[in-house]
């Protein structure tokens, strides 16, 4: 995967679960440091902004699936704190340029920069379950199509989490866990959309856009957390 175009132009747990808290995003200057311990500093700061972003995203789902509309407020303030730290992020990563680096060192730039661009958007996504949920509007998902599009999002927090550990642990050896979880990914997906058009045909439908929209949410996501673990091998994708 060559990042040196994106660099020049840049210039398990059960979804309810809260238990992974992140540290905010260091506003420690670089220049005091070595590049190899900067660069180390950068891709954990990159890993917390990714666990920021699982936690917006389990936190949409919960608003769904749960129908706790009390946690619209404190979702939005998630959101709004996320969209700032990634925003401070991309210059703090930005300011890594200045030092005195290898050509290695600039890749290596590039690729903390390119994964920050896919965790800003898996923000995005969770902005848009959110407002699936208060498209809803008192009214519900049928039982079964609640129940697949429910499993379908577990599926895609957990290769959201996998994704994170395996790119920040460059663990090589956990890419085929996650490839099986991808493929689990797809066959539910597949499910969805036959329970989907099923109930069309059988005049039972799901209410407003919500299902479809919720659906492709997820599967961008999926296709996001294969992107960041992929990273590692310098392809993008298994």
């Amino acid at each position: 995967m060559d990042f040196s175009g994106f660099l020049r132009h840049t210039g398990k747990r059960f979804f309810f679960s809260s238990e992974k808290v992140t540290k905010p995003v260091s506003d420690a200057g670089w220049e005091n440091l070595a590049a190899s311990d900067a660069l180390a500093l950068g891709l954990k700061e990159v890993v917390s902004l990714g666990r920021r972003a699982y936690q917006v995203f389990a936190l949409a789902g919960r608003v769904l699936f749960s129908e706790e509309t009390a946690l619209l407020e404190q979702i939005r303030q998630q959101q709004n704190d996320f969209s700032v730290a990634s925003v401070q992020l991309v210059d703090r990563l930005e300011q890594l340029r200045l030092l005195d680096l290898t050509s290695k060192e600039l890749r290596q730039i590039a690729e903390l920069l390119w994964v920050t661009a896919q965790i800003r958007r898996i923000g995005l996504y969770a902005g848009d379950v959110v407002a699936s949920a208060e498209q809803l509007g008192g009214k519900k998902l049928s039982a079964e199509g609640g129940k697949e599009l429910q499993q379908y999002f577990q599926i895609t927090l957990q290769l959201l989490d996998k994704a994170l550990s395996i790119y920040e642990g460059r663990c090589f050896d956990q890419l085929r866990l996650l490839q099986q979880l991808e493929e689990q990914a797809e066959e539910q997906q597949m499910v969805l959309t036959d329970g989907y058009f099923q109930r069309m045909v059988d005049e039972c439908y799901e209410p407003g856009t919500v299902f479809p929209n919720v659906a492709a949410d997820c599967a961008r996501c999926c296709e996001l957390a294969g992107e960041i673990a992929c990273v590692i091998t310098g392809r993008d994708r298994l």
